[in-house]
């Protein structure tokens, strides 16, 4: 049995990643927005909840940082030129590493082998690679 859960309005909980500028120490934050009812509220509960002390060093504030890329379709469009070339790039390359896997698979180790062998061939002769 499977569920469709539809949600309509704002998101009740938001997540933010924030880094200690001073030892690099990150973690992910969730602040509760239900009781919020405007954008001005919103914001000032956001700040509030995401200034905190660093627990590594207890010395610097944390700050906001963007470790994870937002998804495609809020930032880009998805009918451009760059963004519909991007997609075929990835396709490609994943369809490379699927073929390269099932014919290591295939063959084994000696694939693997073969494949580090002639890198390294083209390393030492300077060769641009594939």
């Amino acid at each position: 049995m499977s569920f469709t859960v539809k949600s309509t309005g704002r998101a009740s909980l938001r997540s933010f990643d924030i880094m200690c500028p001073a030892c690099g120490y990150s973690e992910e934050r969730s602040v509760d927005l239900r009781e919020c009812e405007t954008e001005e509220e919103r914001n000032e509960r956001i700040d509030r909840d995401t200034l905190i002390k660093c627990p590594n060093c207890e010395q610097a504030t944390m700050e906001r940082v963007w470790l994870r890329a937002p998804s495609m379709g809020t930032t880009h469009d998805p009918k451009s030129d760059t963004t519909i070339a991007k997609f075929q790039q990835s396709c490609r390359e994943r369809f490379v590493k699927k073929e390269m896997a099932d014919i290591q698979h295939k063959h084994g180790v000696n694939f693997g082998d073969s494949i580090r062998s002639a890198a390294v061939q083209r390393i030492k002769k300077k060769q641009k690679p594939i």
